[in-house]
């Protein structure tokens, strides 16, 4: 079902892609081991997982694709036996672990039928940047029989860190990603627009202008600005004016404040900072601490052996009152050039009543 196709759409069947808070069923993991993407430190990143999943699996099912039975069961033995409860494994092998952005993107239907679908986007490995990885665009037809819920295919590409939604037709997006020519080549930006509405129950979209240096995705909005209520959202500053991204950073912040929600009143903006510059000897990398997961009972917050950590812990913390905010050693996961947003997936549950 799709655009363009004759077929139902999920904002004409009723469905629309539900905040990040919302109540999850599960989050969706992919078994990291690509030693390109982490050269020299892979077993750092898999102890990094360790530790993310033994704190999501106090509040929500986990959902982990392996490559095979062998490295299931390797896991298996170095998960504490109440996280080992709460995963599910799927032998489902991927190039990588960038399930948000490559995995299948969640819509529901509120009211007496309430119900669950997902979006299958088109998946060109980031413009066509890495090649060798396209083949994870196949990942959500596999995990489709587990889901068994409709699914859907826009026929656009899109990753799942280049959009951020408010649950009440309010949708984040860097022009620099979903207008780039490498991703959707002919397509103007009313129908870009059109499919997010469509797919995601979007009628209004914010357009930021451009990501952070060294981002290989030509500027996901999960590095950006996330909505953290369906009134306020949070954006990255650069406090150095002596950094070239200062000013780009700054129009960003200066299109939200101009931004109307749906219902037309504005958007309550407040910042983050970036990190220091991290010295790894990997040039630019788009470390922000807006790369945050919302669990259903944690915030997951990257740090990087900054002064700024424990700013943007104590912010979100404040912002998610009846979650806790944790501080996750993200120095490693960053040289992949992605975060712990990047990483996750969430299911969201469908209450029935």
């Amino acid at each position: 079902m799709g655009s363009g196709t004759g077929a139902p759409t999920p904002r004409g069947l009723g469905f629309f892609m539900p905040p990040e808070w919302h109540p999850h069923e599960s989050t969706w993991l992919a078994w990291p081991r690509n030693r390109e993407t982490w050269p020299g430190c892979v077993k750092r990143i898999q102890s990094l997982f360790l530790e993310m999943m033994g704190l999501l699996a106090s509040g929500e099912r986990i959902d982990l694709l392996v490559d095979h039975r062998e490295q299931e069961a390797e896991i298996r033995t170095r998960l504490d036996a109440a996280t080992r409860r709460r995963v599910r494994f799927h032998r489902i092998a991927t190039g990588d672990a960038w399930i948000r952005d490559y995995g299948p993107n969640f819509v529901i239907r509120d009211g007496g039928d309430r119900a669950a679908g997902f979006n299958h986007w088109r998946f060109n490995a980031w413009g066509g940047r890495y090649p060798e990885l396209a083949v994870d665009g196949e990942v959500p037809n596999r995990m489709a029989p587990f889901l068994d819920m409709p699914r859907f295919r826009p026929g656009l590409v899109l990753e799942g860190g280049a959009i951020e939604v408010d649950g009440q037709g309010g949708v984040l997006a860097a022009e620099t990603c979903l207008l780039n020519p490498n991703r959707n080549p002919g397509r103007s930006r009313k129908e870009v627009e059109d499919y997010l509405r469509d797919h995601l129950g979007a009628c209004r979209t914010i357009w930021l202008a451009a990501g952070l240096p060294g981002d290989d995705t030509d500027g996901h909005v999960d590095n950006l600005a996330r909505f953290v209520r369906p009134d306020t959202i949070v954006c990255a500053v650069e406090v150095n004016t002596r950094q070239p991204h200062h000013r780009r950073l700054k129009d960003n912040r200066r299109r939200l404040t101009l931004a109307r929600r749906p219902d037309g009143r504005r958007y309550r903006i407040l910042t983050l900072p970036l990190p220091s510059p991290l010295e790894t000897g990997l040039g630019d990398l788009p470390a922000s601490y807006l790369n945050f997961y919302i669990a259903n009972r944690w915030v997951l917050v990257p740090a990087f052996g900054c002064p700024q950590d424990e700013t943007a812990r104590k912010t979100l913390q404040e912002l998610f009152p009846r979650r806790w905010a944790v501080s996750l050693n993200c120095r490693d996961l960053i040289r992949g050039l992605g975060g712990i947003h990047c990483v996750t997936l969430q299911q969201p549950r469908v209450v029935r009543g």
